[in-house]
């Protein structure tokens, strides 16, 4: 039998297995801790200049304030003070190019501050950008070809012409797998079966190619192949970031998801989408919409079933109220708008739920979206010579209405 003397002598076998084992199991023990104390630290930084720099233009009073100033060029002049890039500009379309690459390279340099445990969900949030360029060209092309809208190329005599113009691939900032070459190429085909085969050798595929060559008019099978091609990025990406911050991630990635169908949803019945369409289009699940609640709500004939599909889930008291006025406008503008502003107020509990880990940050990136979505909207609209009652609904805020 071995004596306490003897394991507690260094030059005995049996203290070194003992010293061993214990040091093992404090490590193992204080593992998960030491990691969370690591992630903690490295959002110190990032965290606290995201709160510092905020999202002003998703809080009510701001954007009121904005709308008051009663013209689009005063209230360029008061975003200009915030640092939005448009002093110079003239009209919201010249405004809007602007707004999109100030908000992308917004997002692009969170990756500068944030750890790399987090950087999969920043960069699959991009391909939403991303995403939404391609939609902005293929649209325009392909009307073009089919003759419904002009793009027309100005072309000089003798020169191969060029005044820039609004759309063209300068216009455009790369992001992702987008590139200068790729952007150009596609402002520059002139038949569908060009754009289609530009898509060759990128992550949207086969499906996509085969949408643009059967393009007919109707743009809706294009844009619901790209959508859940970036759905379907996110919803792969709790299994990328840092075990750390995969509870964050999925809190946000789930009830985008949830929301995103819903308003999918809302608008394929308003058009009178049938089950089996409706259910070709549906995007990747969330939480509290399995995938055959989903395919339930796809049975529903018309908005107002649908809607009543949703009781029983938190999102149901955020619509209800609004069938009403569906009734008489036919108008599913309204419910979209009650989803993304609970959405924002989500994002504010994560960012209270997770403050020193993920939730900031996270909350900062959605929000600047809105921001920029909210700040072209009024832009538009001073343009357009809109008093604040026609303006203040289109806007979406953090608060509850």
């Amino acid at each position: 039998m071995v004596t306490v003397s003897e394991l507690a002598d260094p030059g005995n076998y049996y203290f070194w297995i003992i010293t061993f084992s214990i040091t093992f199991a404090i490590i193992f023990i204080l593992k998960g801790k030491l990691q969370m104390l690591f992630t903690i630290t490295s959002f110190a930084y990032p965290n606290a200049k995201f709160n510092a720099i905020g999202n002003d233009y998703v809080k009510k009073p701001e954007l009121e304030a904005l709308i008051e100033a009663r013209s689009y060029q005063d209230a360029a002049g008061i975003l200009s003070t915030h640092n939005y890039p448009l002093k110079d500009t003239r009209s919201a379309d010249d405004a809007e190019i602007l707004l999109d690459e100030y908000n992308i390279k917004s997002i692009e340099d969170i990756l500068q501050d944030i750890p790399l445990g987090l950087h999969p969900l920043v960069k699959a949030y991009l391909k939403k950008y991303e995403v939404g360029i391609i939609k902005k060209i293929l649209k325009q092309r392909l009307a073009s070809i089919r003759g419904k809208v002009g793009l027309k190329r100005s072309r000089g005599k003798g020169k191969a012409g060029a005044r820039r113009k609004k759309g063209s691939a300068a216009d455009l900032k790369p992001v992702g797998e987008l590139t200068q070459e790729l952007l150009q190429q596609l402002v520059d085909s002139e038949r569908a079966d060009e754009i289609a085969d530009l898509f060759a050798k990128t992550p949207f595929g086969k499906e996509l190619r085969e949408a643009i060559h059967e393009y007919d008019g109707n743009f809706q099978k294009i844009e619901n192949i790209l959508d859940k091609y970036v759905f379907s990025e996110l919803r792969g990406v709790d299994n990328k970031v840092a075990p750390t911050l995969a509870t964050p991630t999925r809190f946000f990635v789930n009830h985008l998801l949830d929301i995103s169908n819903i308003k999918m949803l809302l608008r394929a019945k308003r058009k009178g989408y049938g089950t089996e369409t409706c259910k070709e289009m549906l995007y990747p699940p969330g939480l509290s919409l399995p995938a055959w609640k989903l395919e339930q709500m796809c049975e529903a004939t018309k908005v107002q079933e649908l809607i009543a599909e949703l009781e029983g889930t938190k999102y149901y008291p955020v619509i209800k109220d609004l069938i009403a006025d569906f009734e008489k406008t036919n108008n599913v503008s309204p419910l979209e708008i009650a989803l993304d502003r609970f959405l924002l107020r989500l994002m504010v509990e994560l960012a209270i739920q997770y403050t020193t880990t993920a939730g900031p940050t996270i909350r900062y990136m959605v929000s600047r979206e809105y921001e920029t979505r909210n700040i072209k909207t009024i832009l538009h609209g001073l343009d357009e010579g809109l008093d604040y009652k026609r303006i203040i609904p289109l806007v979406v805020t953090e608060e509850e209405e």
